[in-house]
């Protein structure tokens, strides 16, 4: 048995689609992103250019923050 929000999603798509899709499918991959292109995604104003600088504590703070969120999702941007 399924969950009652995932049967009224099966009922859902069943209603909507009347014809079979067989043989219709696009396929897309989808890699995950590059730290600085996620971190573009969080932060466009700043460069993260920092490797062997010294930089505040802030910025290093809010790096480390992206880090990890970029670590928990895996390169893809929540």
């Amino acid at each position: 048995m399924c969950g009652k929000t995932a049967c009224t999603v099966l009922i859902y798509l069943k209603n909507l689609f009347t014809e079979s899709l067989a043989g219709r499918k696009y396929l897309f991959e989808l890699f995950p992103l590059s730290f600085r292109e996620f971190f573009r995604f969080k932060n466009a104003s700043m460069d993260i250019d920092v490797l062997g600088r010294v930089v505040p504590e802030a910025v290093h703070d809010m790096l480390n923050r992206h880090y990890e969120e970029y670590l928990r999702y895996g390169g893809f941007p929540a």
